[in-house]
């Protein structure tokens, strides 16, 4: 129940960029978006190491968000691959995913491996 109801939460968070890509929306920011938790933990550190570490050529190519809701027409780097299981069936088509994945497997326990099948 607590999982179909962040679902649909998220869906629903989702729903104005999804409806605005429909309708041709552009989207803003850099062009690469690199999904991170709102936790200064692993995920963040390593999203803002890849924006910060780029050559000057690069700067503004890369950013870093808590929002992938919001995104449109972007490469949409998810930092973890259970952020991308939650996000992925909510996210605009227009958005190419890539997706980082550290750890897991199933031995792990059982919410691990439901994890790792829906991915």
């Amino acid at each position: 129940m607590r999982s179909a109801l962040r679902s649909i939460k998220l869906g629903l968070q989702s729903l104005p960029s999804r409806v605005a890509a429909a309708m041709g929306g552009r989207g803003k920011g850099a062009p690469v978006q690199f999904v991170v938790e709102d936790a200064d933990w692993a995920i963040r550190w390593v999203g803002e190491g890849i924006r910060d570490g780029l050559p000057e050529e690069a700067r503004g190519k890369v950013a870093t968000t808590l929002a992938p809701q919001r995104l449109i027409n972007r490469v949409a780097h998810f930092g973890s691959q259970y952020m991308w299981v939650d996000w992925a069936p909510h996210l605009s088509r227009t958005n190419q995913p890539v997706v980082s994945f550290f750890h897991g497997k199933p031995e792990d326990g059982p919410a691990v491996e439901r994890t790792l099948n829906r991915f």
